[in-house]
């Protein structure tokens, strides 16, 4: 009887060559994630937060959110008020007049109301915090201090749509106030630099060191970068005050998130900074201009009603922004 052979069972044999991970041009490429760095071109770079809005937008947005909330806020400015009255200003306003005789009687050109009314609310500006006291700039930065705390919590819960009360913002929005403070301290140590440059330049023109036009400006040159150097540090410390406000967060905890927020938009954020002073003092001299010049004792005290809106109209603005970056 014959054998039949066993079967044989193919195998295909493997190349030793074939490799599991594919070879350098079939790999998916990466993007190398850019760098930042403070103060080279970054504007090529794209931000990965959302787009900021425009500054019109902004401020539309914060003018509604008081709109729409109105009594409160104007409970709350007339708490601010009535505390800077007593405390800060008293009843030194009346003296505005006396200036304004004193700026009449030194020059008599066609112009010369309109340098008087520049030069009277200018003075109104720079000496808002002068008064009988002579701690009116430590009460009025207190006042402020607690009155931007109790401003910043209740819009924190109004943009969450809960319902507050005049006493629940001083209740309840005054205990991060040692981190608020320590924030402003940094912002303080920030300003240093402008101080510098403007010193410098007050100094070197008061005194004659700058002589020639060519050291005058370059001495303004430096100033500005001085200024500009300054206000590119205080951008993201400005919105770190809003974030610090939040429960347990630590000063630099608050530093570092703000600077993350503005992180590749920096410019972009300070220029809808800059732009509310701006406005506002365009604002403030439409309203007290006419005031000055047809009735100069009313004008101390329309400045106090402004001084006493202005305040909710910044924190409602720089919150609408922190928000717009999140």
């Amino acid at each position: 009887m014959a054998k039949t052979p066993a079967k044989r069972t193919q195998t295909k044999k493997q190349p030793a060559s074939v490799s599991k991970t594919p070879p350098d041009d079939k790999k998916p490429r990466r993007l190398k994630k850019p760098q930042y760095k403070s103060f080279r071109v970054h504007k090529h770079i794209k931000s990965e937060g959302a787009t900021i809005p425009s500054s019109l937008s902004i401020m539309r947005g914060a003018l509604g959110v008081l709109k729409h909330n109105w009594k409160l806020f104007l409970a709350l400015s007339f708490i601010y008020g009535v505390l800077n009255f007593i405390l800060v200003q008293g009843f030194s306003v009346t003296s505005l007049s006396e200036t304004k005789a004193t700026l009449e009687q030194a020059g008599h050109t066609s112009l010369s109301w309109l340098i008087n009314g520049a030069s009277l609310f200018a003075y109104l500006v720079t000496n808002s915090t002068s008064g009988q006291n002579p701690g009116a700039s430590v009460y009025q930065a207190v006042i402020q201090v607690l009155m931007s705390l109790a401003l910043i919590w209740t819009l924190r819960q109004l943009y969450a749509g809960r319902k507050v009360g005049i006493r629940d913002g001083f209740y309840q929005g005054a205990y991060p106030l040692v981190p608020f403070v320590l924030v402003l301290v940094v912002i303080a140590v920030q300003v240093i630099p402008a101080a510098i440059g403007v010193y410098l330049y007050s100094t070197v023109n008061g005194t004659g060191i700058a002589a020639t036009t060519a050291e005058q400006i370059l001495w303004a040159v430096v100033a500005f970068l001085a200024v500009l150097l300054s206000l590119y540090l205080i951008c993201s410390s400005i919105i770190a005050l809003y974030i610090v406000s939040l429960p347990n967060m630590r000063p630099m905890a608050a530093l570092k998130s703000a600077s993350q927020l503005v992180q590749f938009r920096r410019w972009a954020v300070l220029r809808k900074l800059l732009f509310l002073p701006l406005v506002m003092l365009i604002a403030g001299a439409v309203v007290l201009f006419p005031v000055i010049l047809i009735y100069t004792p009313a004008a101390p005290w329309v400045f106090l009603l402004l001084s006493m809106v202005a305040l909710p109209i910044v924190h409602s603005y720089v919150y609408a922004l922190y928000r717009s970056l999140l």
